[in-house]
């Protein structure tokens, strides 16, 4: 008779196998995968975020409008701030950005020459939409009364001045027809930081320790003074004199901002400042008018005498 052994054999069982066993329990294997890709994907995102700015900064440092590589770079871009983590983070991003186009601003004004003049075109348009995002995420930050508006104000407005002064190196470089572009990214930039000036001086009012007096007197008078030498600047563009009404009442506006700085109503004056800024605007929009010159029909003596001559 035969006797069928049943005695157990001991087996190695893999750790994956035993894994795979335990959450069966409560998943599917299928279910399992995709959560596995969907880690997979959130990784992949995160180094993005986090490799993103090295990899922009870096192989892709150079990269310019119509280059495959500068595609790479806004996406990348965009990747970073779809996944944003607040607001505030968004903003500061969009600043990092926008470095990013003034400098492509500046590399293109040096580089740049003839039919590749539609490139900086592009370039300067693109910094504006930048810069109105910037816009955008501010009044958030304002509205929502963020702990660290003033201090972004602070840096928009710092970094408002930089950009001016790269793209008034720009300007005499650049064919005319492309200079509306480029002033259109100027008022841009002009209302930002006019915008991050009102937040700072709403901060002040409300009493906020990082918004100072003396900051926001400071701050204000500057301002006034940035409006008062454009509307100077665009009567000298005029063969008008500067005794119009819109003239006028610009200056009027910007002489009640400063008596209004005296008394510290600081929000008065910024309402003051802009309706002078929007005044100087209709300035420079005024078509500049050539005197007509005067014409003598009649003819000079010299030459009555040179045709008698001719005819003796």
């Amino acid at each position: 008779m035969q006797v069928k052994n049943t005695s157990t054999v001991p087996t190695n069982i893999s750790i994956f196998t035993t894994l795979n066993n335990f959450f069966r329990i409560f998943v599917t294997a299928e279910q399992l995968m995709v959560g596995v890709r969907v880690f997979g994907l959130l990784a992949l995102m995160v180094g993005t975020v986090i490799g993103g700015g090295i990899a922009s900064a870096g192989f892709y440092k150079n990269a310019v409008h119509g280059q495959l590589s500068y595609k790479v770079k806004l996406g990348v871009e965009k990747m970073q701030l779809a996944l944003a983590p607040n607001i505030e983070y968004n903003v500061r991003l969009h600043v990092e950005f926008a470095d990013r186009r003034a400098d492509e601003i500046s590399w293109l004004a040096e580089k740049t020459t003839g039919t590749s003049f539609p490139v900086m075109n592009t370039a300067l348009a693109n910094m504006n939409l930048q810069i109105a995002a910037i816009q955008n995420g501010l009044e958030t930050v304002r509205v929502e009364n963020r702990d660290n508006a003033v201090e972004i104000s602070k840096l928009l407005q710092r970094k408002v001045a930089l950009y001016q002064s790269v793209l008034g190196k720009v300007q005499p470089v650049i064919p005319q027809v492309y200079v509306p572009t480029l002033i259109a990214l100027q008022d841009t930039l002009d209302q930002t930081s006019f915008n991050a000036l009102a937040v700072i001086v709403e901060k002040y009012i409300a009493g906020d320790v990082q918004a100072p007096q003396g900051v926001v007197q400071i701050k204000v008078v500057d301002s006034i003074a940035q409006a008062e030498n454009k509307l100077e600047v665009a009567l000298k563009k005029k063969t008008t004199n500067d005794k119009n009404s819109t003239a006028l009442e610009a200056k009027a506006a910007v002489a009640a901002a400063k008596e209004l700085v005296k008394q510290e109503k600081y929000q008065a004056a910024l309402s003051k400042i802009s309706e002078a800024v929007n005044l100087t605007k209709q300035v420079e929009a005024t078509p500049v008018v050539v005197p007509p010159q005067s014409i003598d029909t009649q003819p000079s003596s010299t030459n009555t005498i040179n045709i008698n001559s001719n005819g003796s």
